[in-house]
């Protein structure tokens, strides 16, 4: 007895199904692009947020750090005091460049003035202002030690006095005039530095740093700290 088989053949996809698969495949591919390129602009944006972040974290640490030390009637805040110096503040410190930290003055508890302090912006030449980017600073420091007859009773082992740094010796360090100490970076791309309170003992400050979003203008971070002058409490005058 003969058993007839049936024999099944596989057919092609229609041009439909061709179609239909070819359509969903472009859709799921154009997903996953749209969701990497996504993921990618985050990262970015991220890292640019921690870099400004990073920035302005040091500049406040250092700010901190020394202004604490100095006493309210040193601190002064310049604005423009050379013409591609937007800011500068000055002021004393205790913390000279011997291996002697913060000592008083011979016969009577009064800080024994060191040197002077000066933080300034001056423009980043690697990073100019465009059509769609603000002009980056880099944040500078630098300590000096004036030679003046003015200076003389700041500087001296007895009863020291407190005085603002003279704006020519301002204008000079701003210049980057002075021969001695070559100033340090402490921060880059920085946009502003605002003393928004300025009293007796204490000054509220602000930093701003911006960088380059990738999906278009700035990322911007500002930090505001308020800072104790603790030697204007120990010495009055």
């Amino acid at each position: 007895m003969t058993k007839n088989k049936k024999i099944k053949f596989n057919r092609g996809h229609s041009l439909l199904e061709v179609i239909l698969s070819s359509l969903i495949l472009a859709i799921l591919l154009s997903l996953s692009s749209q969701i990497m390129y996504a993921s990618l602009r985050v990262s970015r944006e991220k890292s640019g947020l921690a870099f400004i972040r990073k920035e302005a974290v040091k500049a406040v640490t250092w700010l901190i750090k020394d202004i604490r030390r100095t006493h309210g009637v040193s601190f002064m805040y310049n604005l423009a005091p050379v013409g591609d110096v937007p800011v500068a503040i000055s002021f004393l410190t205790t913390l000279g460049n011997d291996a002697v930290g913060p000592e008083p003055t011979t016969g009577i508890a009064s800080p024994k003035w060191k040197a002077y302090i000066v933080y300034y912006l001056k423009p980043d030449l690697t990073n100019p202002e465009t059509l769609d980017l603000s002009q980056k600073y880099l944040l500078k420091r630098i300590s000096v030690l004036p030679v003046d007859t003015y200076y003389q009773s700041v500087f001296n082992n007895y009863l020291s006095k407190t005085k603002p740094l003279q704006f020519t010796d301002l204008v000079n360090i701003c210049n980057e005039s002075v021969t001695g100490e070559v100033p340090r970076v402490i921060a880059r791309n920085i946009y502003g530095l605002i003393v928004v309170e300025h009293e007796a003992n204490y000054i509220t400050i602000n930093i701003e740093t911006r960088d380059k979003n990738p999906r278009g203008g700035e990322l911007k971070t500002l930090y505001t700290a308020r800072i104790l002058m603790r030697n204007t409490i120990l010495q009055s005058h």
